[in-house]
């Protein structure tokens, strides 16, 4: 019978490399689920594992972190990025396009080429239309803003 050993040393360390390659140009936590399989499978080798044993060892890992650790990931990842995008809000200025009033509840303004709903930083100070503010506060998908 022909020893495959040799062939699957390779074949894990390949799919390990191309997994982390994967997953650095992606960012999505994939690859790197794939790349521990991979690990995992390669180390049954070492322990001179039959080739479906070793298989098995790399689907049952890989499977295994993809649907149990991957989504926790996932929300983690994107928590930061959102948190990040919104800190680096804080301190841009942008333009009233429609009356800022807390009172009413009404207001809008335009960063970059986005609206947003907006809120006076003080209660009591009504922006009309043209005026220039600053953000200094993101309250959900409202911005705080307060006079330039």
């Amino acid at each position: 019978m022909f020893d495959f050993s040799i062939y699957l040393s390779k074949l894990w360390i390949g799919i390990f490399i191309v997994s982390i390659l994967y997953e650095l140009i992606k960012m999505n936590l994939f690859g790197v689920w794939i790349a521990l399989g991979a690990v995992g499978a390669q180390v049954s080798g070492f322990l001179h594992a039959p080739s479906y044993i070793q298989a098995t060892v790399f689907l049952f890992i890989s499977a295994l972190l993809l649907f149990t650790v991957r989504p926790f990931g996932l929300r983690f990842v994107h928590r930061a990025k959102s948190e990040s995008h919104v800190k680096g809000m804080i301190g841009k200025t942008c333009f009233v396009i429609s009356e800022i009033d807390n009172s009413a509840g009404i207001g809008k303004v335009r960063l970059g080429d986005v609206e947003w709903s907006a809120r006076s930083y003080k209660k009591n100070v009504i922006y009309p239309v043209g005026t220039v503010v600053k953000i200094v506060d993101v309250i959900g998908v409202k911005l705080i803003v307060k006079a330039k």
